[in-house]
Order: structure tokens, then sequence, then C-alpha cells
């Protein structure tokens, strides 16, 4: 009879779920569609992590060596560093190691919010999964205190490597830490023309979309460089502002509602283009200019000398 009930047990532990790792790596395809939108899903991550800032340097075709790396032997390098809080153990197992686990779900739809009251702009923990787009190899330093830290990696190519997802090899340490934060050194990266050129330009609009316009009331400033060249973002972002046709500043004295605004030509194109090319664009809008400078409800309006038409 005992016999059977041990024979019974060992027969039931070969019954059970199981996943193999190359199904992590398909999901992180489908579910991350290239590798801008992989990248700017780890810079959210930041932004959840309360950071005053996120640095991300990318190099094409050079070995990362500021830190003591697991695997040091690669080809181009993206690092992005934050002054976020950090992760400690827990943390790491259960978000990082964890495929399913996400803090940023919530209830009902409802995302809760950080520390500092941000609400996650990251989704359901893509961060982790994006990595695997940008580059083979993830070495991630975290602290969540001065002095201590963690240091874990692992090498994506592992998971095709392994039949159970428990037997990828993840390597873990310890270092010393000067500030809490977290460092992702993502090397031996897969598609270094992303960064460059016309593909450079895209990327830079879409991160443009995630900071602040308002100087005076940016939480989170973004840093990066390209092969050892800084990117002025801010410079960008002004840039694509000139671009809009018309800009708007509002200001409130605590009695008075100030609105300022500027346009070009082009706002008042509409459905009719036909009727703009007749009776504005022909001559540059001067008697449309006149006729509102000339009636009393617009005695505000300028012309300027400019691409903006008043």
């Amino acid at each position: 009879m005992g016999d059977n009930k041990e024979e019974y047990r060992e027969e039931e532990n070969k019954y059970h779920f199981d996943i193999t790792p190359h199904i992590v790596k398909q999901l992180g395809e489908q579910l991350v569609s290239d590798e801008i939108t992989a990248l700017l899903e780890i810079i959210k991550n930041s932004y959840d992590a309360d950071a005053s800032y996120v640095a991300i340097e990318i190099n094409t075709t050079g070995q990362y060596t500021k830190e003591n790396l697991i695997y040091p032997n690669h080809k181009g390098f993206i690092v992005i560093e934050d002054d976020g809080y950090g992760m400690n153990e827990d943390t790491i197992l259960k978000s990082w190691l964890t495929i399913s686990y996400s803090k940023k779900r919530g209830i009902n739809n409802h995302k809760p919010k950080s520390p500092q009251g941000r609400v996650p702009l990251g989704e359901k923990g893509l961060g982790r999964l994006s990595t695997q787009r940008l580059a083979n190899i993830c070495e991630i330093f975290t602290s969540t205190e001065k002095h201590s830290g963690t240091h874990i990696s692992f090498d994506w190519r592992d998971f095709d490597e392994v039949d159970r997802l428990s037997n990828v090899k993840v390597n873990k340490s310890s270092y010393k830490s000067e500030n809490k934060g977290t460092k992702l050194v993502l090397a031996d990266i897969n598609q270094p023309q992303v960064w460059l050129g016309q593909n450079l330009e895209i990327f830079k609009g879409k991160l443009a979309q995630i900071i602040s316009p308002f100087e005076e009331n940016r939480p989170f400033e973004v840093y990066i460089s390209v092969n050892g060249q800084n990117i002025d973002l801010i410079g960008f972002q002004n840039d694509l502002q000139d671009l809009a046709i018309s800009k708007f500043e509002f200001v409130f004295d605590g009695e008075n509602l100030i609105i300022k605004g500027k346009t070009k030509l082009e706002k008042f194109i509409g459905n009719k283009k036909d009727d703009y090319v007749n009776y504005l664009f022909n001559d540059q809008g001067h008697k449309f200019l006149n006729f509102l400078k000339n009636n009393t409800k617009y005695n505000y309006i300028k012309s300027l000398i400019t691409s903006i038409f008043i």
C-alpha cells in the first residue's frame, strides 16, 4: 500500500505546467514592435521610479568599460541610468525575474501612483521584455541606498539553448554604489543602424513627446548621447514648436486671464482650399489682415515680418 502511494506521488509530479524560454522571447517580439519603442519603454520605467533624470548613452561599435561586466566581450552598447528609487532583491526577483508580475496593472485599470505621486507611463512590465529587442546582453546595476547594490546579468541567447525557463543562467553579485538608482547596460546591440541618420531623428521626435515643454514645470530630464555626441532634446523640441501652425500663451495674474497667440497663414486653409488660395494666399493675407485691423473687436492684432502671419 505504501509503495503504491509513493508511486502515485512520483507519477503526479511528472504532470505539471511549464514553459520554454523561447516563448518569453516570442512574447517580447510580439508586445514590443521595434527598437525605438523598446528604449522608450525603458525610459518610462525610469520616470515611473520617481527619477529626476535618465541618461542614455548609445555606442554602436564600442565596448562599455566603466563597470566590471560579467559579459565584457561585445560590440556596441546602450546604457540607461537614472536616480530613481532602485530595486532591492525582492523587487528584482518579482519584477524582473518573474515574467508575468507587474505592479503597474493596478485594480480596475487604475494604475497605482508612485511614492511621489506620478501616474506610471510604462506598460505592464514591458521594460524587461524590451531589453531583448535592443541587445543580447542585459546587465543591471541597481541600489535602493548608498554603498550597497545588486548586479545581475544574463544573455538573451541562452533562452534558445535550454528547455526550461528556470534553467536560464542568471548571474548575481554585489557592488558598492555611490547613489541609489538603476543602471542598465545592454551590450552587443542588435540593430546599430536604428540609432543613426533619419532613424535617430524619428527617435528624437518620439522622445520629445514625453518631455514637458515647460522648463519650470519639468520633473524629469532626459539626456542622450550617440557615439560621443550629445543630443540637444530641448532645442529639438523648441524647433518642433516653431513648426507649429499656431502657438498660444496663457497668463493669469490672479484677476485677469491674458491670452497671447501667434498663427501662420496656413491656419486658415480650412476645408475649401480654393478659397484659401484665391482670397488669402495670393496676396499673403494682406486684405484679410486689414479687415481684422479695421474691425474694432480685434484691436490687438499686429502683423509680423516673419513666417508668422499674425
